[in-house]
C-alpha cells in the first residue's frame, strides 16, 4: 500500500473529521504583467484553503479568477464569502472519506 492510500484507509491514522476549514487571500507577484484593454495587472490574487482533521491531517487547495471580477464576473472575495459562510460549515464536522 502506497503512502497516500494508507492515508485514506480509515482508523489508519487518526481521524479524517473535518475539524476546521480556513481561507486567506494572497496577492502574488506576477512574472510579467498583463495589459487588458481597459487596465494592466502586475498581481494576481489567490484564494488558499486549508483543511484540518482530527487526526492533525492538513490539506491545502487554491483558487484564482484571472483578471478579476471585469474579466470574468468571478472574484476571490465572493469565493472566500462562500467557502467561509457556506461550505465550511457545512463539511465541518463531517468525514474527509466522504467526497460527496
Amino acid at each position: 500500500m502506497d503512502q497516500h492510500a494508507a492515508l485514506l484507509t480509515p482508523g489508519r491514522v487518526g481521524s479524517l473529521k473535518i475539524t476546521s476549514v480556513r481561507t486567506e487571500i494572497v496577492d502574488l507577484p506576477i512574472r510579467r504583467a498583463h495589459q487588458f484593454a481597459a487596465t494592466r495587472i502586475s498581481t494576481q490574487a489567490y484564494l488558499i484553503v486549508e483543511i484540518e482533521t482530527e487526526g492533525g491531517i492538513v490539506g491545502l487547495g487554491e483558487g484564482a479568477t484571472p483578471g478579476g471580477p471585469w474579466w470574468s464576473g468571478d472574484s476571490i472575495e465572493t469565493m472566500k464569502t462562500m467557502i467561509d459562510c457556506y461550505l465550511g460549515p457545512a463539511i465541518t464536522g463531517h468525514s474527509a472519506h466522504n467526497i460527496n
